[in-house]
């Protein structure tokens, strides 16, 4: 099968590397013209015209702006899906799209960002999210590379999605994000020489994507609030 790929980051770059390793045809694009790969690297997006299925994996702020690149070039009969943090802000003006459109969201990562850091391994034993809005018969061909990368696809909607992540993953990273700040402004040579696996462990998130925060709170930072709101409530309580 013919599959692209749009941005070539941890995730995107383990999405190509292990479709690639299952014997796909991987095309993939990135501003990033120093990455190196083993499958077809393309210059323009108008070059993935060719593919059947595409993977959108940039950052969530380029999302809207490229599903509409990939609009003008790619026929109505190919498949696009992507992986964004966050789904309300797709699923709205999904039925425009001209093609037949995906929203998913792998529940894997790492605090490692770009391609270097990629594995195709990444996804083995994860689960993978998939809107149940989508045409079903495009779902089942997303949802089988999906499997075939090792991971468990889940169906719900956007707006459970939303909710759920806010506090299972979106919290975990402004709360890391947050004790970073106030270790890095606030600790004192004492602190600093005391430190050990403990804040270790909880500022690790914290050396991740800074944009990704940014986009969360842009994207979903409503249901982030009310997580945080509750977050803080226990705090009080305790």
């Amino acid at each position: 099968m013919r599959i692209g790929v749009v941005g070539l980051g941890l995730i995107g770059g383990s999405i190509a590397r292990g479709l690639h390793q299952l014997g796909h045809e991987i095309f993939g694009f990135d501003l990033d013209s120093s990455i190196q790969a083993d499958f077809q690297l393309v210059s323009e997006l108008k070059d993935l015209a060719v593919c059947e299925i595409l993977f959108l994996c940039t950052p969530m702020r380029a999302m809207p702006s490229c599903l509409t690149e990939l609009g003008a070039i790619l026929p109505p009969e190919a498949i696009v899906t992507d992986v964004a943090s966050a789904k309300r802000f797709l699923v709205s003006p999904a039925s425009s799209y001209p093609f037949r459109f995906v929203a998913g969201h792998p529940m894997a990562g790492s605090e490692k960002v770009g391609f270097v850091h990629s594995d195709p391994t990444l996804f083995q034993g994860k689960r993978w999210v998939l809107l149940d809005g989508a045409q079903k018969q495009a779902r089942e061909q997303v949802s089988a590379l999906v499997e075939s990368l090792g991971a468990q696809p889940i169906l719900t909607t956007a707006k459970n999605h939303d909710k759920a992540v806010a506090l299972v993953s979106h919290l975990p990273l402004v709360l890391s994000c947050a004790l970073d700040d106030l270790f890095q402004t606030e600790a004192g040579p004492v602190e600093r020489t005391l430190a050990s696996s403990g804040l270790t462990g909880m500022l690790r998130l914290a050396q991740g994507d800074k944009v990704l925060l940014e986009d969360l709170w842009k994207y979903n930072g409503d249901y982030i609030s009310e997580a945080l709101a509750q977050y803080r409530a226990r705090l009080r309580d305790s």
